[in-house]
């Protein structure tokens, strides 16, 4: 008998026991399992739980109940459900304090009064509080003798010193001094001073770190110099650079390793005097040479 007719047989028995009533509880076993003897030929009997089956036959149990399984995993996700129904009109809100209202009103009228008369009229300083004017909250040049209160400002405690020198150690004179701080990339030109419609002075930086490197001056039209140049020998050498050129001169080379040069420009209308210290240096983020320049500059007139 195969695998599939034996079960469907057990299945036909076992309903057929099940039927007969106080008999079906005396042939099974716990949860219901009965014993077959199954013969050689195919032939079942069913035998008292309890009991053996015939030597010669095979014992086959039946219907008993095994344990239970491991719980299933959860199931996918349904899909959304449709959108409800909106719901009703809630209730109509309690109606404003017409009293609040007005008053609202009045408080955001003055408040814009008070803004355009801020726009339209001078704030005079007996409206101000102390110190609540600093010099960060004034625009330059927007404040003249006329707007100060002279009545206010202290007295300079001796006008025979400033600073504690005496008019005997100031030196009185025209012209203008600017400052030289530029750098210049390795192999390149670039600016270190720059005095428009007067002159131009531009420098090369070398390749490298012992490279020299070299001044060269831009004149104007209209205008050339007579330029004397002092680094620190016997005598200043001197170089002619006519109106509206471009010259650079051997006399002007710098030292890598730090230079210190003078230079003095006579020209017309123009004087100039230029002290100026180079030096050829290595940035320690990108490992490239550049030079730099410091120095100051006297202009006259």
């Amino acid at each position: 008998m195969t695998g599939l007719r034996m079960s469907v047989a057990a299945g036909a028995l076992l309903a057929a026991l099940a039927a007969c009533g106080p008999a079906y509880a005396a042939l099974t076993g716990p949860g219901g399992a009965v014993r077959l003897c199954v013969a050689r030929h195919g032939a079942v009997t069913v035998t008292d739980f309890a009991a053996r089956c015939p030597k010669g036959r095979r014992t086959l149990v039946v219907g008993a109940q095994g344990t239970a399984g491991t719980p299933g995993g959860a199931g996918p996700q349904g899909a959304t459900g449709p959108q409800g129904p909106t719901g009703p009109q809630g209730a109509a809100g309690a109606p404003a304090d017409a009293a609040a209202l007005d008053a609202l009103k009045t408080a955001v009228a003055t408040l814009e009064d008070a803004v355009r008369a801020l726009q339209t009229t001078p704030i005079v300083g007996s409206r101000l509080a102390a110190n609540a004017v600093t010099s960060d909250k004034v625009l330059d040049g927007t404040l003249t003798g006329a707007d100060i209160d002279e009545s206010t400002l202290g007295t300079v405690p001796s006008a025979a010193t400033l600073g504690g020198l005496a008019p005997a150690d100031l030196v009185q004179g025209r012209g203008r001094i600017l400052q030289i701080d530029a750098t210049v990339g390795g192999g390149d030109f670039g600016t270190v001073l720059n005095v428009p419609g007067v002159v131009r002075m531009t420098a090369f930086c070398g390749n490298a770190t012992t490279d020299a490197g070299q001044y060269a001056f831009n004149t104007p039209p209209g205008e050339g110099y007579t330029i004397y140049t002092d680094n620190g020998s016997a005598d200043p050498t001197t170089v002619f650079v006519g109106a509206n050129t471009s010259a650079g001169s051997s006399f002007w080379a710098t030292n890598p390793a730090g230079d210190h040069l003078a230079f003095e420009l006579e020209g017309s209308p123009h004087n100039i005097g230029i002290d100026v210290f180079s030096q050829a240096r290595r940035s320690i983020f990108t490992r490239l040479t550049f030079c730099a320049f410091s120095g100051h500059a006297v202009v006259t007139p």
